[in-house]
């Protein structure tokens, strides 16, 4: 049950056109198409990783990287895939600020327009990552 019964990542297998991620915090029996993230270590919050994986980055690594990314009509992402996800390392962590936002948004209206926030967390990733101006203009035109 510790999967299913304290705050978590809920990340959904199936990654066509992206990955889907949101945060849980709620009691919820998943089935095994979305894949449970759970806080380990104070090393990286939730809100952080949540950010990363909904990233265009992500969404760009991963289909680049797995070969399960581009395989058939349902192209998926794998546990695997997850642990293997190059992570930068931090120091001042703005981004969990955003994060919030984000969702408070969405708690009150669901279909609240949170496309300027969610593309300041890009700009962000992209500098945790440093991208070049050329490698960002890849990612953003695929």
């Amino acid at each position: 049950m510790k999967y299913f019964n304290q705050k978590r990542i809920l990340v959904r297998e199936i990654t066509n056109p992206y990955i889907i991620a949101t945060i849980l915090s709620e009691t919820y029996v998943n089935d095994p198409q979305l894949i449970s993230i759970i806080e380990k270590t104070n090393v990286y919050k939730l809100e952080f990783l949540w950010a990363i994986l909904n990233s265009k980055l992500a969404t760009f690594y991963h289909f680049n990287s797995s070969p399960k990314a581009t395989k058939g009509a349902f192209p998926k992402i794998l546990v695997y895939d997850i642990k293997n996800f190059p992570l930068p390392n931090i120091t001042d962590n703005n981004i969990e600020i955003i994060v919030n936002q984000i969702l408070a948004l969405k708690q009150e209206n669901p279909e609240a327009d949170t496309t300027t926030l969610e593309k300041e967390i890009d700009a962000m990733v992209y500098a945790l990552y440093d991208l070049t101006e050329e490698e960002i203009k890849i990612v953003e035109e695929s």
